[in-house]
């Protein structure tokens, strides 16, 4: 998750301004699907977060389904999505163990359906689509927030600047992975 963040602070520092809550969504949805996935839909990063990012607008529409509306729209990506989170769940359940290793989510899920009945290929793509949305939406709007309250009060920006300052400063390599004991340190950081 780090180097991810990193990667994308990085990106952001190369553009005159971000919208943070829809880059949240980019960034937040290629993880997610880095975990639960794998690379399986790695090309398809992009084209997801896009959808993910007009989703919120359908949820909270009103629901007629007729072609122009919100609720069309959010019905057309959630049936684009889960039939991409089906071919995923298909390809790998019909794949052996010895072809594809373990150690992403679905491959828990799929070893979990030898064993638990309730465990039908139509719950598993709900459930990784509502995983996905459930870590897009809330994670974006916490980190837009998060952004806002610090533009509006720049006295705290400043010693969360100081305090993360001093701890790189303190480092060896200033291009390490945050250590346990500079996570604790952030007293002001914590409080925040």
């Amino acid at each position: 998750m780090e180097v991810m963040v990193r990667k994308t602070l990085s990106n952001w520092s190369c553009k005159d301004s971000v919208e943070v809550r829809s880059e949240a969504v980019a960034m937040t949805i290629d993880f997610a699907l880095r975990q639960i996935f794998s690379g399986d839909l790695e090309n398809a990063s992009l084209e997801i977060s896009d959808m993910f990012r007009n989703l919120q607008q359908g949820l909270i529409s009103f629901p007629i389904n007729l072609p122009g509306t919100a609720h069309h729209k959010y019905l057309q990506i959630r049936n684009r999505v889960t039939e991409m989170i089906r071919e995923v769940v298909r390809k790998r359940v019909a794949e052996s163990d010895d072809e594809r290793g373990g150690g992403d989510m679905l491959h828990h899920i799929i070893e979990e359906k030898k064993i638990q009945s309730f465990l039908t290929e139509d719950f598993i793509v709900k459930m990784t689509f509502g995983l996905l949305f459930a870590a897009s939406d809330s994670l974006s709007n916490t980190l837009a927030l998060s952004f806002k309250l610090l533009a509006e009060h720049p006295l705290v920006l400043e010693e969360l600047t100081a305090e993360h300052e001093a701890i790189l400063k303190k480092r060896v390599n200033s291009d390490s992975t945050l250590t346990w004991n500079e996570y604790k340190s952030m007293t002001f950081t914590l409080q925040v």
